[in-house]
């Protein structure tokens, strides 16, 4: 998809039968390394998220 600078793309994913955490990514490696990389968590209706996987160790590696 070409997006026209200071143009949006909206995308849309059927996770109606996904339930968890996904990473949701672009396959070009610069643009990935350049934060078009994120995780996603799907939930049901009522359903609080919760960190992902690996998330407190993630942070502890990081400094925090």
């Amino acid at each position: 998809v070409i997006i026209p600078k200071h143009g949006s793309v909206e995308i849309l994913n059927p996770f109606d039968r996904y339930i968890g955490h996904f990473v949701f990514h672009c396959h070009i490696l610069g643009h990935e390394d350049g934060g078009m990389m994120k995780t996603v968590q799907v939930v049901r209706k009522g359903q609080r998220p919760t960190p992902p996987p690996g998330a407190h160790a993630h942070h502890m590696a990081a400094g925090g």
